[in-house]
Formats: structure tokens, C-alpha cells, sequence
């Protein structure tokens, strides 16, 4: 029995424990992802946020801080800070340290205890009675694994098996058994070992004889390896792949191991890589010059760095110091106390260089996201190391048999799903960790920043005058300010020399493995939280300052309601991609050799400052034109650079994958829309990425794959609006220049780089000419992805809810022998309205009625769908007017408003159900925004109450009615400010959407480098009402686009076919896109056969049952209509009884009267707000904000634009509304006159929702056989 630890096989006592029930439930579950749907589980409604009143409790973000503080001391030993901070939480918020008072915070105290130097078994034993007596909490199998674990720390003579039996005991007394403890995954490997080996010195007692009986039934077999040590590496980031993986394999390793070293390993592995490169120079005996330039600056930085946050750590222990000195506060050191100086100063250094190349700032980056990233990267990094330290086999198999069931396809029947969910939930770490919050983060990462820009320094050469060249040390960055549309800015900048490195020499030694595709299929979504990377826990859904969604995300995953999202992500994340070597090979040719080719930049400009006027002190026209000239040339200097930088990651990435395969872990956006978490190399990049990737499985094109082989090099070279015959016979006609390109890219005619999307038409002409030149097409292998992309795929949404028909046939829902060009049709019913007015003479349409063209028009129409307002529309037409010549340019707001009218018009003419639906979409989310629960408009019965007992009684002709005054907290004349409703709904697949929409809660950090505004999503703020009203419309259709994908994904799987998209494009390989095709147009159409409108509308009604919203209403209408309703009442029940006279309560509540019946008598349409009419004038400065914002969207591509719209990012006047007349709440009413005050009243009324627009006549049946539907 001695050494039982080292014969028992943990992985088959897990899989005895775990997996049968899998072989069970696959034995009896046939694999299925299909269900009806619609909403049929109960919706997630959680309590609104509430706006904060000034009674002296601790701000939230203080509270939370205090919290992140607390549980860095317990980890650092300092229970005594711990306990009074726990102290003073307790006292200043009472109701918030309930909810948080829970097993797991006490389970972090006594981790605390028990971790010390010498285990404190007393203090431990003590916190558990005061948390069984005071706290009322009971102990839970963590809490017992604790003990344990705390008391085999003790020296081995202390030890023995009484305590165990006591531990026992109580266990069994609280419905635990040992024999739970230790199949659990809460002890360590060597915990165990130890537990073990205690019982085997006291093999007769009866504990003892239970357990190992236990053990002995469970285990057959023995494990004859010691776990695998880590394996010491020198490489980090892409370059630790490609060189490492080698190391790893001849360990014995496999792609899973492979993986998880990968990760975790990726700071130890940057820090090696530098000492190795120094050791090297040392060995030589010679100075850097052999080592590239970037890299030995790295070191160079770490090498001073290190030392320098040592030394402030050590003077953040004894005191703190006034702002703006060197050294840090001792709150902010006890952060950075909990990673090694080593890792420090590496996550300063890697994060200050990635942030340069994501940055929009023009060679550098803004301090805010700096300062940030780092913090929060030091908080990801420690989360891991934490992760790390709980790791045992049981865990480790545990997540291999799942990885197992995932990469078998095993996990994507749902009852099996559902049971390796059970076990996920089980097995989550259930420690205390608290987030960090905004405040810490920016004091780590400026504390980093900083002490970074100190050491920082760089050799730079320049030639005197005489040609003689000088060297010197220069900063590698530097602090400064720059004004951003009128806004001061901090930023960090980066040497210009720096930057030149950045975009010429190999950056592989500074992309962290958590940014680059994985090896092996990513851990599957099993929960909200548990999915993507092997070690670096992350969220499904990318959310930014929303603590709402998170709350309704992790509802609805802990309620089972998102298992059909989950495995939509796990089908995207499944596939497996490989590096087209091919274009790989052209690319890094244009690469080497510093020529700018389409999307690669050149190496340099050689662009020349002009030489100064010689008038330039005398004419100040001469003087300002070459200043101009100067910044222009700098700019385009600049912007190559960065430009330069971002290819050179895609390509470094490239070259370390060649021989790789590659998976893409997926993530949501709070739409519903997935997006691959590696950021830098993925499917949804832009050409050049896409031209780089194909799948790795290769399957025969069979009969038709050639065919669409074919089409799919038309569709990427531009040829798309025609059939599909005349397509494929577009690519038959020029065979001859495909193939040209395939066999010399670069030395031929080039024809590829005339295309629309070069790459991607380069990767299909080799892959074409390869097939046509097989022995036999049919059975040709191929990998290249061919794409089935929707017509304008937001409106195919709205043509199909609004039942257009005119419109389903122009976005190809109905069948047609040629696909339809909703932009074309548009452009063309335009063009018709132009013409008309021409022939009765109006100058404008005689100016334009020739340059009406599809171009003109297809960005408006594409953006209608996603809400865009007149204002908006006229500029983007004008900035198309801009392009043309002939137009006079002093006319051009005039024109560019005269074409927006028309094409509003044609657009309407065309979608009428459709626009009908997006305005009724706008209303309701309007009303929505205003309104508030009941509980925070109407006081309660024992409110009431008690203030109408001290109210005297009014006199007569007061026109008073103090039960009515009495009943509202707030005046509807003032409740902006309490206004926290925002939209939120559930998608067909069961996923709560949370508009994110607030009005920006600032709050003010003061760092090292400069005080920063941030925006404090703790602290509750009212909702934006004009961008939750503008937003949900296109949401709304995002999130049934986003559905579509995630149902045609899982069918595809079922189908065994390879999957992936980007939003409305779906790819698979060229034999399946007629199979692809149609399971696009089924899942359209099971999609909308389902009431989706209706259920939306009822789950508004269910979601805000009994809601109040603000109105002000003519005060002659409400009293004719509350005269309406009383004699309606009587009417049906005493005809002879007099009505009493109509009272109307300014400030009150009409619980009589919804929000419906004054839309009706005030003869206003639920849905007015965004008619197609001529715009009042704006002021200047809202102008002024849409040209800014106009202007910056005609620098990107339209389809970024509306993929990536972030409502949060677009100035208010953009998304103005129209202005209510008769119903509105105004913020501040202005003093009026009592005659003109008294005709209007303001009340609260029931949130009521208008019935549906009228569905027109369109079949969504007749979609399955539009085979241009996606095309």
C-alpha cells in the first residue's frame, strides 16, 4: 500500500467518475441541433440599475476597489489589512457586503491563514466558528479542502489521523463525504500524495481503511510517469511556436500539451529569449551588433527596468508619497507585488508595443489605452498564474476528455452538452476574484508606462553637415498632448527610428500566444465564461462598460438558455485553417523587396521635404502653403509606417504558421455577432488576410465544385452582378490571363491585381490553374474557402419581416433567373424621379439627372438599414458629388439634399412594410428609454399612507387632490435623470441583448503621467435615450443576422461540412456550396416562418409589465379623454348617475389612461419620428460634428462602417430626433406665464406598445428556391 499516490491512474479514476455517463449518453442520444423556435423558456428579467442618492454609502467604484485591495492583501499575507478593510466595508455598506459576505470570501480568509509561512490552524479554526455563528454561512467542500490542505502544510510530527477523522466528521455532518473531497479536483496532485501517505501511516484506523479501500476499487492499472515538468524554452511569442513546438514534440507532448505550454509559457519565454540573446553577445565578446536592433533595445530596457520597479516596490512598503513623485502608493504596490519584477517590466514592454500597432494615434498611441491595457494585462496574467497554481491531473484530464468529446464531435449533441456543462459548473474555480476595476488598472499601468519612458532609450544615427555620422542615445518614448477634434489628448509617442524597426525587422518576439490562433481546436463554450483559450479565462461576449450584460449573460448561461449559441461558436471555432504557401511566397517576394503593391506598403516614401520659400518670413500665403506641405509629407511618412507595422505582423504570423494548422476561437459582440478572438490573422482581416488562409482539410471538387471554382474568381474580380452562368463563362473567357497569374505572379501581366480583391483572386487562380491542369478536376483536392455572400443582408431581414414584395424580389428573397442589384433598382427609381422634375424645368435636376448612378446612391442605402438620418444621408451623397466632375462644388448641400429626398422616397416606395417595422422599432424603443418600473414612479400603500395622515385637509376649489399629488416620487416634469431603462430583448436562439447606451459617467484618474478620464461603468447612469431609440432598429437586425449565421453554422456541422463566416458571408468548400446554399435558405426560412415581430412585442410587454412613462399632453386633450373613458364606464353600467367633473393632476398619474390612447388622440403615429421629410436646420456646431463624422466615414470602407457602427462613437446631432410637439419630456422646463403653463400638463401613463405594422403579401416559403438569395 506504500506510494499508492504513485500507482493510482488519475485518468482512469476520471474517466470512471466522469466519462461513462458520455458513453451512456451517446449510446442513447442520437446527435441533433435542431429545435423549434421561439422563446420557450422563461424570459431573464433582472431589476433596472438604479440611480445612486447622496446618503453617505461608499461609491461603488470605491466599494468595488477596497474589494480588489482586500483580496491582493489576502494573497500577499496581509490578513490584518484584509480584516480591517473587510472592517470598514462592513460599516460603510452594509447591504453591499451581504450579497458578497458569501463561502467564498470566507474561504479566501482562511486560504489566507492557512498559506502562511507557518499555517495558522488557530486563526483558521476561529474564522470558521465566527463564520458558522455570527455569519450564519456554512462550510462547503472547498472550505474542508482548505482545512486540509492547511493542515498537511504542518511538519509531518504534528500530524496524524485524528484531525482527519474530525475533518471527516464534520464534513459527514454537513452532507459531505471524504471520498468527495478526494475525487474532486479541489486538492493538488501533491496534496494527495501527501493525504495519502498520512493514511498509510495509520492503516488500522477506521478512516484510514475506508479510504484506501476506496482508492484500491477505483484504480487497476498504475501510472508509471511522474508528471511532465515544464519544459525550459527560449522563445516566446510566434517565434516560441515555430521553434519550440520541435522541443516539445520530442518530450513526447501532443497538441493539447503543445498548447497549454504555449500559453503559458509566453513571458517566461519573452524574458529567455532576451537573456539568451545577451549571453550570446557575452560569449562573443563583441557588443550587440549581431543581434537586431529591436531586440537588443528590449533587452536593454528589461535589463533597467527590472531593478528600477524593485526599488520603488520596496519603497511603496514603508510610505506613501505626494503626487507627482517617483515612487508609487502603497495600495498600487500592493498590485504589482503579485507578479515578479521579471513579468513587470516584460507586460510593460510587450503591451506598449502592441498598443502602438492597434493605435489610431499617428506613431504612438493615447495614454488612456496604454495605461490600461498594461493594467489590465498585469490582471490577466496574474488570473493565469492563479489558474495555474490550481491545476492537478484531475483537472487536466478533465479538460482533455472534454477537449476529446469537442474535437470528435461528440459534444455537439446536446444531451451530452448539457452533462459536460453540469460538470464544467461543478468543477469551476469557486474562489474569490474580484475584479481589479478601472482606478487600479490605470495606477499599474501607469506606474509601467512610466517607469518604461524613464528607461527607455534607443541608439539613433544622423549625419552633420559634414556627412559624418553621430550616434547618440534618444527616448524610446515620450509623453505628450495632441488636440483631437478640439479636445486635449495625452499620447505616448514612439521614436521614429523605433518605428522604423517596427515595420522592417521580425516582430515574432513580441506577439503573446493568447493573441494568435491556437494549435488545437478551442475549449469549447460550455458555459459564459469558460471557453476560447486552454489558460486564459475570457468572457463569450465582448462587453465594454455594461455591467448589465453581464448580468443577463451569466443568467441565462447559469438557466441553460444559451446552448445553442455555445455550440454555434464551438462549429466557427472548430474549423481548422492553414497558411496558403503560395500567396504566402508572392507576398513575402513584394515583402522583401520594399516595393508598395496594393496592400502592402513600401519601405520607404522617399518622399522630400520641399526646400523653404524664399518670401517665407514676408508672405504668409507662402509661409502656411509650406507648412501644409511639410505636415502632409510627414503624415503620409507616418502613416506608411504604421500602415508597414500592422502588415508585418500578418506576415510574421503567416511564416510562423506554414507548417501549422490553425483555429480561430469565437466571441459574440452584444449584438449576437461572432468575431475570432486572435486579432492580428483571421478570416475577418482584410484581403490579405483572407488571401493567405484556406482550410486545412482538402475535399475533391466532385461535379459541381470546378464550377463554382470558377464563379468565386468572377465574384473576386468584380464580375458579380450578372448570372451565374455568365459568370462561370467570365472566368472560361480569361483562362488564360488565370493562368498567367498563377504562374507568374509578379512577372506576368499581372491581371490578378486588377481585381476587386486581389488576394483572394491570386489564391483562386492558383487554385483554379491546378485544378484545370489535373488529370481529373472531379477529384482535385481543394482548400480554398468559396464565399455565398448575402444582397444587402439587412434589408433581405426587413424585406422578409415586413412581407414586401417588391422588396423581397430586389435582395433576391424571391426566385429570378438573374440576381437582382438593390442599389441599381434604387439608383434607377431615382434617376426616374429626377427626370421628371427636369422636364418641368428644376435646375437641380437638370444638374444631376447625368450623374445619378449606382455609385451615387449605394452607400445611403446600404447605411438606411442601419439607421442612418437625413442629415447623414445627404453627406455621404455629397461626398460622392465631391468625385465628380461637372458638379458645381458651391451647389453641392443643395444637390446632395435634393438626391437624399429622392432616394428616401424610392427607398420607401420599395420597402414600405420594411420601413413600417423600423419605425415601429424606433417608437418603441424610444418609450422604452423614458420609462421607469413602477416601483420608482408610485409610492406604496404604506407610503401613502403615512403621508396622508399628516396632510391637512385642502379647501375647496384648490382643484387639489392630495391622494393623487401623493402618489408619484418623481414629477414627470424631472425625471431625465432617473431615466435608467434600456432596451433589451432576447434573440431567437434565447440570447439577451442589453443596448449599452448611457449617458458617460466620467470620473477622473490622476497616474504618473497625467490625470485621465475614464468612464465609470460602476456607478449607474441614466440611458441616452436618442442613441437607444437610433441603435435598435439596426441592432435589432444584427442580432436576427447574427441568429441566422448561428443556426445555418450548426446545420452545416450536422451536414459535415467545413463552416465559417464573416456576419452575412459564409464560406465552405466548392463541392458543398450548393449544399451551403440550401441550408442557407432553410435556416432563412425557419427563421422567419417564426412570429418574430409578435414574440418581440409580447416580450415587451411581459419584460416592462406595468412600466410609467413621462408625457406632456395638451391639457384640453387628456380631460376630453378622460371625459371619453368615464362615460364609457358608466355608459355600461348606470346611464342615469351624473358624471363627476374631469380633474386633471399636473405632475400626477393617469392610471386611467396608457400611453396608446394619447398616440390616438392626439392623432400622432406610434411611429413618426423618422419620416422621410426635409430636416430643420441644425446650428453650426451640428454641423459642424456631422461633417467631422461624414468626412471620417469616407476614409473607410463602407462595409467596415456598418459591420463595426458603434452608436457610442457618433455625435448626438447625428442621431437627432425629430422634435414631438404635442408629446415630450423636457429635462428643464423654462418659467412660462401661467395662462401659456397651464395648457399643457405633465403625467405618468402605462408604457403601452402599438400593434404591428400590416405584414404585406411577400411568402418567406418561396426564399428556398431564390438561388441568388445568398450568391
Amino acid at each position: 500500500m506504500l506510494s499508492l499516490f504513485r500507482r493510482c491512474n488519475y485518468k482512469r479514476i476520471y474517466s470512471f467518475i466522469r466519462i461513462r455517463h458520455y458513453s451512456v449518453l451517446q449510446d442513447t442520444v442520437s446527435p441533433s441541433f435542431q429545435r423549434t423556435l421561439n422563446i420557450d423558456k422563461p424570459l431573464v428579467i433582472l431589476p433596472q440599475p438604479t440611480q445612486l442618492k447622496d446618503d453617505g454609502k461608499i461609491l461603488p467604484h470605491v466599494f468595488s476597489e477596497n474589494l480588489a485591495v482586500l483580496y491582493a492583501c489576502l494573497k500577499l499575507g496581509q490578513t490584518d489589512r484584509a480584516k480591517r478593510i473587510l472592517e470598514y466595508l462592513e460599516n460603510k455598506g452594509p447591504m453591499d457586503m451581504k450579497h458578497l459576505l458569501d463561502i467564498n470570501l470566507h474561504n479566501a480568509f482562511l486560504e489566507a491563514f492557512l498559506d502562511a509561512p507557518v499555517p495558522e490552524l488557530h486563526v483558521a479554526f476561529s474564522w470558521l466558528d465566527r463564520m458558522r455563528d455570527k455569519c450564519h454561512i456554512n462550510p462547503n467542500l472547498a472550505t474542508f479542502a482548505i482545512l486540509l490542505k492547511g493542515y498537511l502544510r504542518k511538519s509531518k510530527d504534528f500530524q496524524c489521523t485524528t484531525m482527519l477523522q474530525v475533518i471527516a466528521f464534520d464534513m459527514e455532518d454537513k452532507g459531505f463525504r471524504f471520498e468527495q473531497l478526494i475525487e474532486s479536483n479541489l486538492l493538488s496532485d501533491d496534496d494527495t500524495q501527501k493525504l495519502l501517505e498520512l493514511l498509510n501511516s495509520d492503516k488500522n484506523s477506521s478512516l484510514s481503511k475506508r479510504l484506501l479501500k476506496h482508492l484500491e476499487n477505483e484504480t487497476t492499472t498504475s501510472l508509471t510517469n511522474d508528471p511532465i515538468p515544464p519544459i525550459p524554452t527560449k522563445a516566446f511569442g510566434v517565434k516560441l511556436i515555430k521553434n519550440s513546438l520541435e522541443a516539445l514534440k520530442e518530450k513526447g507532448l501532443d497538441q493539447y500539451d503543445r498548447q497549454t505550454k504555449l500559453e503559458e509559457n509566453a513571458l517566461h519565454g519573452a524574458i529567455e529569449r532576451w537573456k539568451h540573446d545577451y549571453e550570446q553577445m557575452r560569449k562573443r565578446g563583441d557588443t550587440f551588433s549581431g543581434i537586431p536592433s529591436l531586440r537588443k533595445a528590449m533587452w536593454a530596457w528589461h535589463e533597467k527596468l527590472v531593478p528600477l520597479i524593485e526599488m520603488e516596490l520596496k519603497k511603496s512598503i514603508y510610505k506613501n508619497v505626494e503626487e507627482g513623485g517617483e515612487c508609487i502608493d502603497s495600495q498600487t504596490g500592493t498590485f504589482l507585488r503579485l507578479l515578479s519584477a521579471d513579468k513587470l517590466s516584460a507586460i510593460a514592454i510587450l503591451e506598449m508595443l502592441r498598443q502602438s500597432s492597434d493605435s489610431e494615434v499617428i506613431e504612438g498611441m493615447t495614454t488612456t489605452s496604454a495605461i490600461m491595457a498594461i493594467g489590465k494585462s498585469v490582471e490577466s496574467e496574474y488570473n493565469a498564474e492563479q489558474l495555474k497554481k490550481k491545476q492537478n491531473r484531475r483537472l487536466f484530464y478533465k479538460d482533455l476528455n472534454i477537449h476529446e468529446l469537442f474535437a470528435s464531435g461528440k459534444l455537439f449533441n446536446m444531451e451530452i452538452r448539457r452533462f459536460a456543462r453540469k460538470i464544467e459548473k461543478e468543477d469551476i474555480e469557486t474562489s474569490w476574484k474580484p475584479d481589479w476595476g478601472s482606478t487600479i488598472r490605470a495606477k499599474v499601468g501607469s506606474f509601467l508606462a512610466a517607469s518604461l519612458i524613464k528607461v527607455a532609450q534607443i541608439t539613433v544615427s544622423t549625419a552633420d553637415a559634414t556627412g559624418k555620422i553621430i550616434s547618440e542615445e534618444a527616448p524610446a518614448f515620450f509623453h505628450s498632448y495632441e488636440y483631437n477634434r478640439g479636445k486635449k489628448v495625452g499620447v505616448i509617442k514612439l521614436n521614429p527610428q523605433l518605428i522604423k524597426w517596427l515595420s522592417n525587422e521580425s516582430i515574432r518576439d513580441h506577439l503573446h500566444p493568447r493573441m494568435l490562433p491556437m494549435l488545437i481546436i478551442p475549449r469549447p463554450w460550455l458555459t459564459f465564461n469558460s471557453g476560447g483559450y486552454l489558460t486564459s479565462p475570457t468572457l463569450a461576449m465582448r462587453i465594454k462598460d455594461c455591467p448589465e450584460q453581464v448580468a443577463y449573460l451569466k443568467k441565462a448561461s447559469d438557466n441553460s438558455h444559451l446552448e445553442h449559441v455555445f455550440a454555434g461558436l464551438d462549429v466557427l471555432g472548430s474549423t481548422c485553417w492553414a497558411v496558403n504557401k503560395r500567396v504566402y511566397e508572392v507576398v513575402l517576394k513584394i515583402w522583401n523587396s520594399g516595393e508598395g503593391v496594393l496592400d502592402i506598403p513600401p519601405a520607404d516614401l522617399n518622399l522630400e521635404i520641399p526646400k523653404k520659400p524664399e518670401d517665407y518670413d514676408s508672405n504668409v500665403k507662402a509661409k502656411i502653403h509650406w507648412i501644409k506641405t511639410c505636415r502632409e509629407i510627414n503624415n503620409k511618412i507616418r502613416n506608411n509606417h504604421s500602415l508597414r507595422c500592422m502588415v508585418n505582423y500578418k506576415v510574421e504570423i503567416a511564416g510562423a504558421y506554414l507548417d501549422e494548422p490553425m483555429y480561430f476561437p469565437h466571441s459574440l459582440d452584444f449584438r449576437g455577432r461572432a468575431y475570432p478572438i486572435p486579432s492580428h490573422l483571421n478570416h475577418m482581416g482584410d484581403d490579405l488576410c483572407r488571401g493567405l488562409l484556406v482550410f486545412k482539410d482538402a475535399k475533391p471538387l466532385g461535379k459541381t465544385g470546378l464550377r463554382w471554382l470558377k464563379i468565386h474568381l468572377a465574384n473576386l474580380y468584380g464580375h458579380d452582378k450578372v448570372s451565374f452562368s455568365e459568370r462561370e463563362a467570365f472566368a472560361d473567357e480569361n483562362i488564360a490571363e488565370i493562368m498567367d497569374s498563377a504562374d507568374y505572379p509578379l512577372k506576368g501581366k499581372r491581371w490578378w491585381q486588377k481585381s476587386e480583391d486581389p488576394w483572394q483572386c491570386l489564391a483562386a487562380c492558383f487554385e483554379l490553374t491546378d485544378a484545370i491542369r489535373s488529370p481529373s478536376p472531379e477529384n482535385f483536392m481543394s482548400r480554398i474557402p468559396v464565399h455565398q455572400d448575402g444582397t444587402c443582408n439587412g434589408l433581405q431581414h426587413y424585406a422578409a419581416l415586413g412581407g414586401d414584395l417588391e422588396g423581397a424580389s430586389q435582395v433576391n428573397l424571391a426566385p429570378s433567373d438573374t440576381p437582382s442589384d438593390i442599389y441599381t433598382a434604387v439608383a434607377k427609381r431615382v434617376k426616374e424621379l429626377v427626370k421628371m422634375d427636369a422636364e418641368i424645368g428644376d435646375e437641380r435636376a437638370l444638374i444631376v439627372l447625368d450623374h445619378i448612378n449606382r455609385k451615387v446612391v449605394k452607400q445611403t442605402v446600404m447605411t438606411t438599414v442601419y439607421g442612418v438620418t437625413f442629415i447623414g444621408a445627404r453627406l455621404q451623397i455629397e461626398a460622392r458629388l465631391k468625385e465628380i466632375e461637372g458638379i458645381p462644388q458651391d451647389r453641392l448641400h443643395e444637390l446632395s439634399h435634393y438626391i437624399a429626398k429622392h432616394v428616401f422616397g424610392g427607398l420607401e416606395e420599395i420597402f414600405k412594410g420594411a420601413r413600417a417595422i423600423q419605425e415601429w422599432l424606433n417608437e418603441s424603443a424610444k418609450w422604452i428609454a423614458k420609462s421607469l418600473p413602477p416601483e420608482r414612479v408610485l409610492k406604496s400603500v404604506e407610503e401613502i399612507k403615512d403621508e396622508n395622515d399628516n396632510l391637512s385637509e385642502t379647501k375647496v376649489g384648490d382643484n387639489l387632490n392630495p391622494l393623487r399629488k401623493s402618489i408619484v416620487k418623481i414629477p414627470p416634469s424631472r425625471s431625465s435623470s432617473d431615466q435608467m431603462t434600456a432596451v433589451v430583448w432576447t434573440t431567437p436562439l434565447d440570447l439577451p441583448i442589453v443596448q449599452p447606451y448611457r449617458r458617460p459617467n466620467k470620473r477622473q484618474i490622476k497616474t504618473h503621467l497625467q490625470s485621465i478620464n475614464i468612464i465609470d461603468s460602476e456607478t449607474p447612469s441614466p440611458v441616452n435615450s436618442i442613441k437607444q431609440r437610433a441603435a435598435f432598429p439596426p441592432n435589432f437586425i444584427h442580432s436576427l443576422d447574427a441568429t441566422h449565421m448561428l443556426m445555418t453554422a450548426l446545420s452545416c456541422k450536422e451536414k459535415g461540412l467545413t463552416f465559417a463566416s464573416v456576419h452575412d458571408s459564409y464560406w465552405s468548400h466548392a463541392c458543398d456550396v450548393e449544399t451551403m446554399n440550401s441550408i442557407i435558405r432553410e435556416q432563412f426560412f425557419q427563421l422567419h416562418s417564426q412570429s418574430i415581430m409578435e414574440n418581440l412585442r409580447n416580450e415587451f410587454i411581459e419584460r416592462y409589465k406595468g412600466y410609467k412613462v413621462p408625457v406632456k399632453v395638451l391639457r384640453k386633450d387628456l380631460e376630453k379623454l378622460k371625459l371619453e373613458k368615464m362615460k364609457l364606464k358608466l355608459g355600461n353600467s348606470n346611464k342615469s348617475k351624473k358624471i363627476p367633473p374631469v380633474i386633471v393632476m399636473d405632475n400626477g398619474y393617469e392610471d386611467t389612461i396608457s400611453l396608446d390612447d394619447l398616440l390616438k388622440i392626439t392623432q400622432k403615429s406610434a411611429s413618426k419620428d423618422i419620416k422621410l421629410e426635409t430636416p430643420k436646420e441644425t446650428n453650426a456646431s451640428d454641423s459642424s460634428l456631422n461633417e467631422v463624422f461624414i468626412s471620417d466615414l469616407n476614409n473607410i470602407k463602407t462595409e467596415s462602417f456598418i459591420n463595426d457602427m458603434d452608436f457610442n462613437e457618433m455625435p448626438d446631432c447625428y442621431l437627432k430626433e425629430d422634435n414631438d410637439e404635442l408629446l415630450e419630456e423636457e429635462e428643464e422646463p423654462k418659467l412660462k406665464k401661467k395662462r401659456q403653463s397651464s395648457m399643457y400638463v405633465y403625467t405618468w401613463v402605462d408604457l403601452t406598445f402599438p400593434e404591428l405594422p400590416k405584414r404585406g403579401t411577400f411568402d418567406i416559403e418561396s426564399v428556398k428556391n431564390s438561388p441568388y438569395f445568398f450568391n
